[in-house]
């Protein structure tokens, strides 16, 4: 049975093909301590702690400038499919376009 969720996906592009290839191929699972050692979670918490830290974490993303916020993730994603230096030259126009919103809003 082949993972749905985009678990080759995304997998595979966080650790790799061959380290991604027991998780996929296997099933083998990971604990939260070694999905955080591998970036796989942001970080681990104890399920008392839950609520607290996820509403906590939300808290801090809805004080973000929405539009500084929407450049940032566009960023992310478009390097991760361009080479360092195309994702570099990528960045530098995004943030470019977010200083230019900025002084010029709509």
């Amino acid at each position: 049975m082949l993972p749905a969720a985009a678990g080759t996906q995304s997998l595979g592009r966080l650790l790799g093909a061959p380290a991604a290839t027991p998780h996929v191929m296997l099933g083998e699972t990971i604990d939260a301590d070694e999905a955080a050692r591998r970036g796989i979670v942001h970080r681990v918490v104890a399920p008392e702690a839950l609520e607290d830290e996820a509403l906590g974490v939300a808290r801090r993303l809805a004080a973000l400038d929405p539009a500084a916020a929407r450049v940032a993730k566009r960023a992310l994603r478009v390097a991760a499919d361009l080479p360092l230096a195309d994702g570099l030259a990528a960045e530098l126009r995004l943030a470019r376009l977010a200083a230019a919103r900025a002084r010029h809003p709509q």
